[in-house]
């Protein structure tokens, strides 16, 4: 049975779990059960919120072993990925191996498959774009899935999400000699690459692009590619049968999606995609790609259009020269005596394909009009019957050897070639090392996570991933977003990181203008340092719709337009981004900040109290408290917000106020003090005194933060601020000055 995120109406928990789990999870019922681990509905008890808790299944434990466990689910649980369901917690309670992860209100692909039967060609591709997305990013990080399957993909408002990376990889690390012990291995069969299921021992990502092309078929016909009344004839299916073609008796699947498949199910890992991402990129381009191995091609006898038995000769001169011309290709042509009876055959030419076991066809005719002679020659999809090629050729009855030379050299440019069509990109893909590649994709980990020592070392590997490839527009737009995080946290001076965000972002969008991710940098350097918010607006829209599912993008312009006072867009926006990427915490907590930026400072303060600990969610919780009128809770936010920044003097001034508006400008007295040595950024110091009743002052530092171009100056017109300095005058000029609309 797969692990299916629904209720199974199973037994209830075992007694002594209940007890090991007792005061930090409280079990509420299955929800299922697949062949590694049990699934509950739990409540978290330290969190006050519901979760899908997988226990390990008790055979398991002794062969897999605690401490590789939890290791190696914790080191999968570091993924962040928008398709990756992110680990909650994990550990060991009294021998119970546990984790945990969110409860997803949907189902798995399985469920949907088993009551559905197959899906529309548009949403099955989506599908498997968003895994492949996720199995790219988690290659990239040293994860292999290994157990890719409907199971283990769950669906919730049209997006996927993989499950299950740490099993995977715990079982893998526990060694094959222990999992036999407990008939358990490492993968699904009905979904394993023939590596995979024989046992080699070294197995990379291309095992989960396989699994992925055959869930993939799976989706689209409503049963796997392979089936067997026993496990060793399923797998020597797997390892020997060519893959069922997905338009045999379906010709509404497009060819891209079945080339798409075959090649990411070909029995040589070499012969497949390299990366699941290069699958994603297919189907999102339509890219017909090559046939995996040598295709085989019929050439039909050509049609007498004379209807004279005498001009038999012209049409055998012909078909022979054919025949032999595209011999030389890298194509396996039947022989003539093969196809010599289908000469003036009747029959579909998709059922002669499947008699002769060909992927395409050619037909031609030939004509003769006085001592002109005609020839025409189609190729034509073996499955579909769909033209791909086609064209004509005129010569003379005088010399039939140039023309049969010219028919046959001109035909076999053109069938050889066009085999495996492609259709235009919109956008010229950028070549990448793999190496930089790597770097990169370490480097937005550690981006993702702002925090000042991740900023420092996902700018080291942006800058390899630069070293190696010059050229990497990617690189540049990733280095221009830290430059970006980096001014946001107050890591150092705005002359100094504002130019380098600028020059990045332009160097990214100059490379390739048709990546989202550069045309985002660039908004942003717009947006908070050079508060050009006309030019700022355009590269939006452009970061946007070049990458309509990138949740950043579409949360960092919701608030941009909340900085514009445009709510509903701003709200529209931020419900895109959660819409792509609901279980993100960045995402998350962005969210949280553009509710306070709306002004609905009650909602904002629950949000950012269910998002994980970063600066930029104690800050929020902070502000959005003393709004409310909660100054204690407000006290320790802030509190937390300085110690995270490394402020620990003001910290304990803060803490140890009288009042907390009183802790406040002590707080900021030292962090003025600081500010003679080290950059603090103005706008902290200035909200910090504003909110302990200081308006003048505050509004000295805030005009101070306008003259360094503190990113948070851009803000002014939608942060949290009393009513005393919103209403001011000086407040008022810095808006306008700005370019800001009024609060």
């Amino acid at each position: 049975m797969s692990d299916r995120m629904s209720e199974s109406g199973e037994a209830g928990p075992p007694p002594d779990l209940v007890e090991a789990l007792r005061g930090a999870f409280e079990i509420e019922r299955v929800l299922g059960e697949g062949a590694t681990a049990r699934v509950y509905l739990a409540r978290d008890l330290k969190h006050d919120r519901r979760v899908a808790l997988k226990v390990l299944r008790g055979e398991l434990r002794a062969a897999v072993g605690a401490e590789r466990f939890l290791r190696e689910i914790r080191i999968s649980g570091q993924l962040t990925h928008p398709h990756v369901l992110p680990l909650f917690d994990s550990g060991d309670a009294g021998g119970f191996l546990y984790y945990t992860m969110p409860r997803v209100r949907g189902e798995s692909l399985d469920a949907r498959l088993a009551r559905e039967g197959r899906l529309p060609v548009e949403e099955a591709t989506r599908i498997a774009g968003q895994v492949a997305s996720a199995l790219h990013y988690a290659h990239g990080e040293g994860v292999i899935h290994r157990d890719i399957k409907p199971g283990n993909i769950l669906l919730t408002d049209g997006h996927a999400y993989v499950v299950d990376f740490g099993i995977a990889r715990a079982l893998e690390q526990a060694g094959a000699e222990r999992l036999t012990r407990t008939g358990l291995a490492v993968g699904t069969p009905t979904y394993m690459s023939p590596e995979q299921a024989f046992g080699q021992e070294r197995v990379d990502g291309r095992t989960d692009t396989y699994a992925l092309g055959c869930v993939l078929f799976e989706m689209l016909k409503g049963r796997p590619p392979f089936a067997a009344r026993s496990l060793p004839a399923l797998m020597a299916k797997h390892a020997t049968e060519p893959v069922p073609g997905l338009r045999m008796d379906d010709d509404s699947i497009p060819l891209y999606v079945e080339r798409a498949v075959k090649r990411a199910m070909a029995k040589d890992p070499a012969e497949r995609f390299p990366s699941p991402r290069a699958l994603d990129e297919t189907l999102r381009s339509r890219e017909v790609v090559d046939v995996v191995g040598r295709r085989r091609l019929a050439v039909l006898p050509p049609a007498n259009r004379t209807g004279a038995e005498t001009q038999d000769f012209l049409t055998l001169g012909l078909h022979e020269a054919l025949i032999s011309r595209l011999s030389e290709g890298n194509v396996a042509v039947l022989a003539r005596a093969s196809v010599a009876p289908f000469r003036e055959s009747d029959k579909p030419l998709q059922e002669i394909a499947r008699e002769l076991g060909v992927d395409s066809v050619v037909e031609s005719s030939i004509g003769v009009s006085g001592d002109r002679v005609g020839v025409d020659v189609r190729l034509v999809d073996g499955a579909s019957e769909e033209g791909i090629w086609s064209d004509s050729f005129q010569g003379s009855t005088d010399d039939l050897v140039r023309l049969y030379r010219n028919v046959a050299d001109g035909a076999a440019e053109a069938v050889l070639g066009a085999m495996a069509p492609a259709r235009p990109r919109t956008s010229q893909l950028q070549v990448v090392d793999p190496t930089a590649f790597e770097n990169y994709m370490r480097g937005r980990v550690h981006q993702q996570r702002f925090m000042p020592a991740d900023l420092q070392r996902g700018l080291q590997y942006y800058r390899n991933a630069i070293e190696i490839q010059p050229d990497y527009a990617a690189a540049h737009a990733g280095t221009a977003l830290i430059w970006g995080s980096m001014t946001v946290l107050g890591m150092m001076p705005p002359a100094e990181s504002g130019p380098l965000w600028t020059e990045s972002a332009r160097r990214a969008v100059d490379l390739d203008a048709s990546l989202g991710e550069a045309r985002q940098a660039m908004a942003q350097a717009l947006t908070w340092y050079e508060w050009d918010f006309e030019a700022a607006e355009r590269e939006w829209i452009a970061a946007t719709e070049l990458d309509p599912h990138n949740p950043e993008a579409q949360a960092f312009y919701s608030h941009f337009l909340g900085m514009m006072r445009r709510i509903p867009e701003s709200d529209a926006a931020m419900e895109r981004a959660i819409a792509i990427d609901p279980f993100n915490p960045f995402t998350a907590t962005l969210q949280a900040h553009q509710t306070m930026i709306a002004g609905r400072y009650d909602e904002a303060f629950e949000r950012f109290q269910q998002v994980p600990p970063s600066p930029l969610a104690f800050e929020g919780a902070a502000y959005s408290a003393l709004m409310l009128g909660r100054s204690d809770t407000a006290r320790r936010f802030k509190t937390a917000y300085l110690e995270m920044l490394g402020h620990h003097d003001a910290a304990a001034a803060l803490r140890g106020g009288a009042t907390v508006e009183a802790g406040l400008v002590a707080a900021a007295n030292l962090l003025i003090e600081r500010a003679e040595s080290v950059f603090v950024r103005p706008v902290m110091i200035g909200i910090t005194l504003a909110f302990g009743g200081e308006t003048e002052r505050a509004l000295d530092w805030m005009e101070r933060g306008e003259e360094v171009r503190d990113f948070q100056v851009a803000y002014f017109s939608g942060v949290p601020l009393p009513e005393a300095v919103r209403s001011h005058a000086r407040f008022s000029a810095i808006l306008e000055r700005v370019g800001l609309p009024a609060p």
